[in-house]
């Protein structure tokens, strides 16, 4: 294991050891006036900073007490959006539908504000925003493009077009018989 992903393992043990030690791990990044709270996307000397700083008392688990208020409403709300995720890949893919729809490809909830999540939760509880069904869920997914379960329904949508039959190909001229095609 490299040095790195050493100190990484070692941070993201600390953040683990309670809500104040992940606050002292936030409270450590911001002050370096980044925003990115994942180890593994900052070098090693700027882990081995916090480490050091961890063994020698410079950096302290923040005070249960100290924690704010906002920030342990998010992590509820996170929680609960997580939570609701995990009952079935019909529920995940009803979040990645309500990210994209409100103009993001972000799924993590994390990455959104408060009053992201408490609309999605509120849609949730009130029942207008509804797993998807088991079989869309399946064929559903969570990156970009149209999706199987968009290519699944053109092409349920050829039977409208005459599908196979025709002339004995696949294709759009499928239903319009050798008259129209000028072979007669």
């Amino acid at each position: 294991m490299s040095d790195k992903a050493m100190l990484v393992q070692q941070v993201k043990q600390w953040q683990k050891t309670s809500a104040g030690h992940k606050q002292a791990w936030y409270n450590y990044v911001t002050q370096a006036d980044s925003k990115n709270f994942d180890p593994n996307r900052h070098d090693a000397s700027f882990l081995q900073g916090f480490v050091s700083g961890t063994e020698v008392g410079s950096i302290v688990p923040t005070e249960a007490a100290a924690v704010s208020a906002s920030s342990s409403t998010k992590e509820r709300l996170v929680n609960d959006v997580k939570t609701w995720q995990k009952l079935s890949d019909g529920h995940k893919q009803a979040w990645y539908e309500y990210v994209k729809q409100k103009g993001s490809q972000n799924f993590d909830p994390n990455r959104h504000e408060e009053s992201f999540l408490q609309s999605f939760l509120k849609l949730t509880k009130s029942g207008a925003l509804k797993p998807m069904p088991a079989g869309m869920a399946a064929m559903a997914g969570k990156g970009g493009g149209k999706g199987k379960a968009y290519m699944m329904g053109a092409m349920m949508g050829m039977g409208d077009m005459g599908g196979m039959g025709g002339t004995g190909g696949m294709g759009g001229m499928g239903g319009m018989g050798a008259a129209a095609m000028g072979k007669t």
